[in-house]
């Protein structure tokens, strides 16, 4: 019989984008969550995200990983092509605006390339 009382696993998410969004708002708000959120992984195609609405300079993406306990990506290619990458339960899109819609479509590309493999496909 199953044990009903016991807490669900953590949702695993990945924060895509790492700049002064991701720092002041959704990295914090989701450590804060813990233990139903495990932040699974940081992406950020550079090393040092560049922000320009803080003074103070924003975490280098090492930094990022260290101080949340993840991994961390180059691209969502890399994160989608990592073991952790089908373990994930949800992302946060905090990148530019304009590459919103190419982050999205590659994302639910992955999710329907997963469905049709689990429906033997």
């Amino acid at each position: 019989s199953e044990d009903i009382t016991a807490s669900p696993p953590p949702a695993k998410i990945a924060v895509i984008g790492c700049g002064w969004w991701s720092q002041g708002w959704h990295l914090p708000h989701l450590a804060r969550n813990a233990p139903h959120v495990e932040i699974a992984a940081v992406v950020d195609p550079t090393p040092k995200p560049h922000c320009t609405l803080s003074s103070s300079p924003p975490l280098s993406l090492s930094e990022l990983s260290e101080k949340y306990n993840c991994p961390c990506f180059a691209s969502v290619s890399e994160l989608l092509a990592d073991p952790i990458g089908p373990t994930l339960d949800g992302v946060v899109v905090a990148t530019s605006h304009a590459s919103h819609f190419d982050v999205g479509i590659s994302l639910l590309n992955e999710g329907i390339y997963r469905r049709q493999m689990a429906e033997g496909g």
